[in-house]
């Protein structure tokens, strides 16, 4: 039996039928209408709440657990656990939206040494008489001993010899022929760099003659509809048996969209792009390849594969003419994009150290010299993306992003439009201000209404059975308050102990001090919009790096247009991983010191 299902959000309906016995976030999600859920709908995150205007709606145990008595009353669900048994009218306020993503990074004067190689070539008619074959002459003419070829090549090589007068284009890749064209065709030659993150993805399309940028293409990982996080869509793959093809098949066909905009964009023709190189954390580039996961997830953490490949685009389902690279990563929760960001931040070129500290989706710190690198990776995403946070939102339009509480307007949001929730720099900012006027105390506990001074303050500080709670913004698209409860303080102070703990492990690991340190590169999505002030006042990161520290923007996205244009920095990040230590830091009872040490805000 099927029953009608209305969705409405403002002035938008849409009408869709549902199964009955179906979750209601199964059908939103389906026919794209709801925005992110970071559980993958495994009801532990409370975000995929709508609003059940008519129809049977049963309260549920996780309704309980994260909604207030009132908006139970006033009809809101969560709908990864709502049955569908009736027809339905629903108001949805989280739906999909375009978030604030980070393109560019520090960028590098470099030497283009590309593998793809243009040769135009005129051939005479008195050529043909020397017996040579027409690979072997493409080969005298480049000034290379030996070219190779597959059939299909050969085939077409033949044929444009015949059609083209002798006068034609071959295109190689480390002395493998890929193409051949008619005509001159030498100025055309262009390549692609994507980072595939957690979150986002960022694309750049890039002439391998020049090394300039023709454009760039950013959007929100598709995948996130089956988990904000890594973890998440392990889990999806494990229950659903075509699970990894599905997020697989579902990375490429965004990768193939997004050259496909900027192709239309630039005018370049994707026939002319000949090379396409890939990063990510190893869980991104194991989907991307359509490889399991299950392994990365349980003890002892083991990846497929963790070196650089290669392969023709066809076989890996991209639609470009040549081949698809695949950057090296360290470790399964050091991936590719940390080789990217050593590489675009320059960390062994130096003789002194420096450290990288990648916060996006997944938290990786490295530290390095020309001496090598030491890795680690800690569980800070989830807070400082929104994941866990009860109003936590992406860095979307409409995200509280900054927060001052001695101004009169306390929040600024992206976009300057109403507040929808709040982001991973407004929740430091928000617990960093908190701390400075007292509304917290150094174990993060909410201090008693009456003990605040500032009335204004204090009457912002409300208490219901999520406990206490400090209002951010009265009013929000959603219709309620835009709050962080005393359960949001504790996970700041999980994620913020976790990575204060790791950059502790790596340097006592490597007997390095923070006065060795001489520079402090902060890189991700996250990472580029926090204030340092704020994120000095939790112990995010040592007070002793203060003066050190520099953002550096999508260090990966960077790292993999340098892979893509020079085989010197391609050789350089096979250094990088060969040299590169990786620290489990569950195997390190000095961890849980250290985490357990920066848990409160001393």
């Amino acid at each position: 039996m099927k029953y009608q299902i209305t969705v409405s959000n403002g002035d938008f309906k849409k009408t869709v039928m549902a199964k009955r016995g179906e979750t209601l976030l199964n059908v939103l999600q389906e026919n794209n209408l709801i925005g992110d859920f970071p559980c993958a709908g495994n009801g532990t995150c409370g975000k995929c709440r709508v609003r059940v205007i008519s129809g049977v709606a049963e309260v549920t145990d996780e309704d309980r657990t994260h909604l207030s008595r009132r908006e139970i009353e006033e009809g809101y669900r969560i709908s990864c656990r709502l049955k569908i048994t009736s027809p339905m009218e629903v108001s949805v306020s989280n739906v999909p939206q375009d978030y604030l993503i980070l393109t560019q990074g520090k960028k590098q004067k470099i030497k283009i040494a590309s593998p793809v190689k243009k040769c135009h070539i005129v051939l005479k008619k008195d050529d043909f008489n020397d017996g040579r074959s027409d690979l072997k002459r493409v080969s005298d003419s480049m000034g290379i001993n030996r070219i190779t070829a597959n059939p299909a090549v050969l085939r077409d090589l033949n044929k444009k010899i015949k059609l083209s007068g002798c006068d034609f284009t071959v295109t190689t890749y480390n002395n493998t022929l890929i193409d051949v064209e008619s005509g001159d065709t030498t100025s055309s030659k262009f390549g692609i760099a994507v980072d595939i993150g957690t979150t986002t993805v960022v694309s750049f399309l890039i002439d391998l003659s020049s090394g300039k940028i023709i454009d760039k293409e950013a959007e929100t990982n598709s995948q996130r509809r089956y988990g904000a996080d890594v973890i998440s869509r392990i889990d999806f793959t494990d229950k659903n048996s075509d699970g990894t093809q599905i997020l697989s098949n579902l990375i490429k066909n965004q990768i193939n969209g997004m050259v496909d905009s900027m192709c239309t964009r630039s005018g370049v023709k994707r026939h002319n792009i000949y090379e396409m190189t890939v990063t990510g954390n190893t869980i991104m580039l194991h989907f991307f390849l359509g490889l399991p996961t299950k392994n990365i997830a349980v003890a002892p953490f083991t990846p497929i594969i963790t070196e650089a490949v290669k392969f023709r685009a066809e076989e890996v389902g991209i639609k470009i003419n040549g081949i698809v690279s695949v950057m090296p990563g360290i470790a399964s929760y050091v991936g590719g994009d940390i080789t990217a960001g050593i590489l675009a931040c320059g960390m062994m070129e130096s003789n002194k150290y420096s450290l990288l500290i990648d916060l996006g989706t997944n938290g990786e710190i490295a530290l390095g010299s020309s001496q090598g690198v030491t890795s680690c990776a800690v569980a800070a995403g989830p807070a400082f993306e929104g994941g866990n946070i009860k109003c936590g939102v992406g860095g979307v339009k409409g995200a509280i992003y900054s927060v001052d509480l001695d101004k009169p307007d306390i929040c600024k949001t992206i976009g300057d439009e109403q507040a929808c929730g709040i982001c991973g720099s407004g929740v430091i900012d928000a617990v960093s201000e908190l701390l400075k006027h007292d509304i917290i105390d150094y174990t993060g506990r909410f201090a008693d209404k009456e003990a605040i001074s500032n009335v204004d303050l204090r009457d912002r500080l409300i208490e219901d059975n999520y406990g206490r709670q400090f209002i951010l913004a009265e009013k929000s698209q959603q219709g309620h308050p835009i709050v962080i409860t005393q359960k949001d303080i504790r996970e700041v102070q999980l994620a913020k102990a976790a990575v204060a703990a790791g950059i502790q492990v790596l340097l006592k690991e490597s007997d390095v001090s923070c006065e060795d340190i001489e520079k402090v590169y902060v890189a991700g999505g996250f990472g580029s919009y926090m204030n340092i002030e704020s994120a000095l006042n939790i112990g995010l990161i040592p007070s002793e790096l203060k003066d050190k520290i520099s953002f550096v923007g999508n260090t990966a996205g960077m790292g993999a247009v340098l892979y893509l244009l020079s085989k010197r920095y391609r050789e350089k990040a096979e250094t990088i991983t060969r040299r590169a230590a990786y620290i489990e830091l569950s195997n390190k009872p000095e961890f849980q010191n250290f985490y357990i040490e920066n848990m409160t805000f001393e």
